[in-house]
C-alpha cells in the first residue's frame, strides 16, 4: 500500500479557552476539556496560540497552574495553523493569507487566502492551502516539481493536511483523498477516503482523520 496503517484518527490535546478578544491582554483559565484553539507552538522561548480570535503569546507556564496571561500579537484573526522555524513563526489563516512573525516584526507573505496546515522540515515549511501545495524556505517561496505536478494527480486543489515521512511528502485533500510524492510522481491511497481533515505521523505510520 502507498501508506502503511492509514486509519481514521481523532486528535485530542490541551487547548485554551477562546474568548472574543480584539486587543490588549487576555487573562483566562486553561481548560483541557474546552477545546477552541486552532494550533499552538513554541517560538522565541514562548508558547504561541492561534485561535479564531487571533494570535496570542502565552506568558508563564501552564503546567504551573490553571491561570496564565495571553498577549495579543499582530492584527490577524482566524488563525488556522502555526509553524516555528529559525526564520520566525509562520502564521496560516482562514481568509487572511500567510504571515511571518520575526522577533516582534510582522510581515505578510500573501499567497493563498486559506492556509489549513503546515509541516516544518529544517528551515523549509510546506503549506496545505485551499489553492494547493506551497513551499517556503525562509520568507521565500520555492516552486517544486511536487507542487507543479499535483494538479495533474488530484481532482481538487483544496489541501487540508501535509506531512513529511522519510523521503516522502504526503498530502490530504478535501474531495481528492490522500496522495504521496515519491520524488518523481504522485501515488494515490484511495483506502484513506476522499475527504481528509487532518493527518498525523507516528512510528513511520500515517494516521488520517476524515468526517467518516
Amino acid at each position: 500500500l502507498p501508506l502503511a496503517g492509514a486509519v481514521n484518527y481523532e486528535v485530542r490535546h490541551r487547548r485554551l479557552n477562546r474568548e472574543p478578544v480584539r486587543s490588549g491582554t487576555l487573562r483566562g483559565t486553561f481548560d483541557k476539556d474546552k477545546a477552541h484553539s486552532r494550533d499552538e507552538v513554541p517560538c522565541e522561548g514562548a508558547l504561541f496560540v492561534g485561535t479564531g480570535a487571533g494570535l496570542f503569546r502565552l506568558h508563564g507556564d501552564i503546567a504551573d497552574g490553571p491561570r496564565g496571561a495571553l498577549e495579543r500579537v499582530g492584527e490577524v484573526e482566524r488563525v488556522q495553523a502555526l509553524a516555528s522555524t529559525t526564520h520566525g513563526l509562520f502564521v496560516g489563516t482562514a481568509g487572511e493569507h500567510l504571515h511571518l512573525w520575526q522577533g516582534g516584526r510582522w510581515r505578510r507573505l500573501w499567497g493563498p487566502r486559506f492556509v489549513w496546515a503546515m509541516e516544518v522540515e529544517g528551515d523549509t515549511v510546506w503549506l496545505a492551502t485551499a489553492d494547493g501545495l506551497r513551499r517556503y524556505e525562509g520568507a521565500r517561496r520555492v516552486r517544486t516539481a511536487a507542487e507543479r505536478t499535483l494538479p495533474e494527480a488530484l481532482p481538487v486543489r483544496d489541501l487540508r493536511a501535509v506531512r513529511r515521512v522519510g523521503e516522502s511528502l504526503i498530502v490530504g485533500s478535501w474531495g481528492g483523498g490522500v496522495h504521496r510524492w515519491d520524488g518523481d510522481r504522485w501515488v494515490a491511497a484511495p483506502e484513506a477516503g476522499e475527504r481528509v481533515q487532518a493527518m498525523a505521523v507516528r512510528g513511520g505510520e500515517v494516521f488520517v482523520g476524515t468526517p467518516e
